[in-house]
């Protein structure tokens, strides 16, 4: 279905602008996120959650509704990454 595609891509757009707002590799994981969006789009996420967390590697989501919010778009209210494995010196 078209618009949880673009709800998916909208989501995924989003924490790539966040790490990279945060100088951090796309690759990096997140250990921690908080999202909000409008109620139509956060029912619309969740069917798609699993392979937006898996393509960003998002390990825990926590999700809060705003009315607010336009259409398909995400806020990224609070974000923790994973161990940057590029930086640790392998043995």
């Amino acid at each position: 279905k078209a618009e949880l595609f673009d709800t998916a891509m909208a989501a995924q757009a989003a924490v790539n602008q966040a790490k990279t707002n945060s100088k951090v590799s796309i690759a990096r994981a997140i250990t921690q996120i908080r999202i909000k969006a409008n109620p139509e789009t956060l029912k619309n996420f969740a069917t798609v959650q699993g392979d937006v967390c898996a393509a960003t590697k998002i390990e825990n989501v926590e999700l809060l509704a705003d009315a607010g919010q336009a259409k398909d778009v995400f806020e990224i209210s609070h974000i923790e990454y994973g161990p940057d494995l590029k930086a640790t010196p392998s043995a």
